[in-house]
């Protein structure tokens, strides 16, 4: 019996068939992957990642310019998922800070792109029984890259900046105390603005027992809420601007002054900060944490449940069982992709933070408790450092658990610089330093986890955080003495060999 493929071999448009449905799987597999990045520092984790990032943008030729009479009407029906799968999934927009640098390419590639798909549905308005549903999956494209072009734009060094820069606030007696300064100065008066004796030790004693350093104090908020907050004070650091006394004081209240704040507490709340850092700038956080956001998702996933109600009642006589079936995957598959996203969104740290910030609010108290008992619990980073191996590096040679397979055959170090001459030669150096002489280690030793003894992590975290508190209070102590803060921003180890009394 001969074997009878079910798309005809003499069919020259079947790439079209390939290309959507990778085009589909590689979102699939984005939405899921995409989180581990975070959560891992295995290089083989990030080349998948980068690799499924970088084919997601990829188009295959004329994958949906198909205009030809020969054609199936359905392939114009393809043509805006292309479009939305551009957009791309949730759970990641940019791969390297440089990516979002783009995000005007990517609005001249979301007009480039509208245009060509608006071709092929122009083009085929005759013969194309699907028009309604083509023009709503048509939104939930323009939808999708527009998100994605957004976020990279908040992600970038310009709109990150533009979005956290407030109006500027000169305190409430500016405006009096112009109006004056003008008036005397058009009387012909010798005006001169002077600060009174004893008026800036006055400001600093506010500031130092001020009303929001008395809420930090006292504050009874959440481990993500306090992480939020000081995620929206500090990413001022992230564009090269600068704290004022104000902020430095209402973090030392929280670090340093609260009693419950354990080394272990200020750690976490540091990688929820660092979590949210991460959204804003790798994900489509931008979008989805803004009302407007939302109402435009609810749109997307409504134009993609009529779409596929249409389809459903449509007669597809005429439509090849291939063809048919492909096409319920895109929508089918759209539509789960949207409700994983929503999920992953209602289980995320910004959520709760949104439920928690109205204690009052009874219905929202309910929902957050809920969204705690339910949510899935997983580690916010790898959890390991990195540790170079000085020695290998020199000789040239790496590690013996670190030989791939390669160079299992011949490790000798001769090999290894030639084989490092080549990376400096492509620019790949980096990279190859990474994957052989650097290691990752867990932050609690392997041996004391298999034997259950779990408070060495805490003392390592301990050990940091005291040093780091015991630095703080010192240049506190100085009066924030320039010289004793350059030194300490300075160390690189050697603060460890000078003043720890174990060395």
């Amino acid at each position: 019996m001969a074997f009878n493929p079910p798309v005809p071999q003499s069919d020259s448009d079947w790439y079209i068939r390939v290309v959507v449905l990778l085009s589909l799987l590689l979102q699939a597999i984005l939405i899921f992957v995409a989180p581990m990045r975070r959560r891992s520092s295995h290089p083989l984790t990030s080349f998948a990642v980068w690799s499924c990032y970088l084919l997601a943008d990829w188009r295959g030729p004329g994958g949906g310019a198909t205009t030809s009479g020969g054609s199936p009407p359905i392939f114009a029906f393809w043509t805006p998922f292309l479009l939305l799968h551009l957009g791309g999934p949730d759970t990641i927009t940019a791969y390297s800070l440089e990516d979002n640098e783009l995000w005007l390419r990517h609005l001249i590639g979301l007009l480039f792109e509208l245009f060509s798909a608006s071709v092929v549905f122009f083009c085929s308005l005759k013969s194309n029984p699907m028009i309604s549903a083509t023009v709503l999956i048509f939104v939930v494209g323009i939808i999708k890259y527009g998100e994605r072009t957004y976020s990279l734009y908040s992600g970038s060094v310009s709109g990150f900046r533009n979005k956290i820069l407030d109006d500027p606030n000169p305190g409430p007696n500016y405006a009096k105390l112009m109006t004056e300064y003008d008036s005397k100065k058009k009387a012909g008066l010798l005006v001169e603005v002077i600060i009174a004796d004893g008026e800036a030790s006055k400001a600093k004693e506010l500031l130092e027992q001020g009303e929001e350093v008395q809420l930090v104090k006292n504050s009874k908020k959440s481990l993500e809420v306090m992480a939020y907050e000081f995620f929206a004070m500090f990413r001022l650091l992230f564009v090269n601007l600068i704290l004022s006394y104000k902020e430095r004081r209402i973090s030392q209240a929280y670090f340093l002054e609260r009693e419950d704040v354990t080394a272990t507490k200020a750690f976490e709340v540091v990688e929820v900060e660092l979590n949210f850092i991460y959204d804003m700038v790798y994900t489509k956080a931008p979008v989805s944490s803004r009302m407007k956001g939302c109402v435009l998702r609810f749109v997307g996933t409504a134009c993609l449940a009529v779409a596929i109600v249409l389809f459903a009642l449509l007669d597809k006589t005429g439509i090849h069982p291939v063809d048919r079936g492909i096409t319920y995957a895109l929508l089918l598959g759209g539509l789960a992709l949207d409700v994983t996203a929503f999920l992953m969104l209602l289980s995320s740290d910004r959520t709760l933070v949104f439920l928690e910030s109205k204690p009052q609010n009874k219905i929202l108290a309910w929902l957050a408790r809920v969204a705690r008992a339910v949510r899935w619990r997983t580690r916010r980073w790898s959890e390991r450092t990195s540790q170079f191996n000085l020695i290998s590096y020199c000789l040239g040679k790496p590690k013996a658990i670190a030989i791939c397979w390669c160079c299992r055959w011949t490790p000798k170090p001769s090999f290894m610089r030639c084989l490092i001459c080549i990376a400096d030669t492509v620019g790949l150096r980096d990279t190859l330093d990474d994957f052989f002489f650097i290691q990752r280690e867990p932050k609690i030793n392997k041996e004391a986890e298999e034997h259950g003894d779990g408070k060495e992590k805490d003392n390592v975290l301990k050990y940091v955080f005291d040093g780091l508190k015991k630095a703080a209070k010192d240049v506190k102590d100085s009066g924030y003495s320039e010289t004793m803060m350059k030194e300490l921003c300075g160390y690189r180890g050697e603060g460890t060999l000078k003043h720890d009394k174990r060395s």
